[in-house]
């Protein structure tokens, strides 16, 4: 081995050590059974779940919670994701504590692996896998560990560019089996994220894999690049159908929001400053903008 490889090679095991430690950390209320309680994970999603895995137990319809506001359209709501198999699996065979430890901490290592090989159609193996730690463990996702739907979202995004550079690789994308094996992984990894419910971070993902889409249209090397739009919008759309029980239970509850109602005073009311755009570059900049709730 080179010199080169053999630090490659040392900085991979090294970060996955890390990684693994961390995990282990994160994920010991699955082993002790304490569940870290705080802001949202305690006003919210620890009750809902609550609710949810009680409904499933009792043979419950769990689109509608009587408990909240004279009764709630939780499904529609969305940061629940009941329609999901693996929330359906989770919370309808698991205690209701491990359960809801395990879905805190499983997307974690799957963002770690997504981003590790997609990264790894670009770079050494070292290089990867640091990338993928500060991907799967960065201030954002560790941040919103109370928010667990929109860290599951987020984790389906590097699976979602190693299949469309898959895709691409595959001269404009092969065959019409694989074309098909393509349009498939996109669809149940789109389908899945939809059926998570948080439909801002499926905003983010999809602006993500359309410009990454465009930019390996535009640098393809193919008589036919076009080809990859097709395959992609044939997968999202696919996905989009994979979820649509999803899709129509939250159009169902904008259509009764009261948000429309609301003056733009008060839908305005915690917008930024153009100069806080200064936070893209320097995030610590403004102090007291980040770290204050925390």
């Amino acid at each position: 081995m080179t010199d080169d490889s053999r630090q490659g090679a040392a900085t991979f095991w090294l970060v996955l050590a890390l990684a693994a430690v961390l995990l282990v950390w994160m994920g010991r209320a699955v082993v002790t059974g304490t569940i870290p309680l705080t802001g949202d994970l305690l006003h919210w999603n620890y009750p809902i779940r609550d609710f949810y895995a009680k409904a499933l137990a009792l043979g419950w319809r769990f689109e509608w919670m009587p408990g909240l506001f004279a009764g709630f359209d939780i499904a529609g709501e969305g940061q629940l994701g009941v329609y999901h198999p693996l929330h359906l699996l989770l919370y309808g065979l698991v205690p209701l504590d491990r359960a809801f430890a395990i879905e805190l901490v499983i997307f974690y290592p799957v963002a770690f692996v997504g981003m590790w090989m997609w990264l790894r159609r670009y770079v050494d193996s070292g290089s990867s896998v640091v990338g993928a730690f500060a991907f799967a463990f960065s201030g954002f996702t560790l941040s919103h560990v109370v928010h667990p739907n929109l860290v599951a979202v987020v984790a389906h995004i590097p699976w979602l560019l190693w299949v469309i550079e898959g895709a691409c690789e595959q001269q404009a994308p092969g065959t019409w089996p694989q074309r098909f094996r393509t349009i498939a992984a996109i669809g149940l990894l789109t389908g899945s994220q939809v059926l998570f419910g948080h439909l801002q971070a499926l905003w983010w993902s999809l602006l993500l894999v359309g410009a990454f889409t465009m930019w390996r249209v535009a640098s393809a090397d193919e008589a036919r690049p076009w080809r990859i739009l097709g395959v992609v919008a044939a997968g999202t759309v696919l996905g989009a159908t994979v979820g649509g029980v999803q899709l129509l239970a939250t159009l169902a509850a904008a259509a009764h929001s009261t948000r429309p109602l609301d003056d733009p005073n008060y839908a305005t009311q915690f917008s930024l400053r153009p100069w806080q755009v200064l936070q893209l570059v320097a995030p610590y900049a403004q102090w007291g903008r980040v770290w204050r709730w925390n």
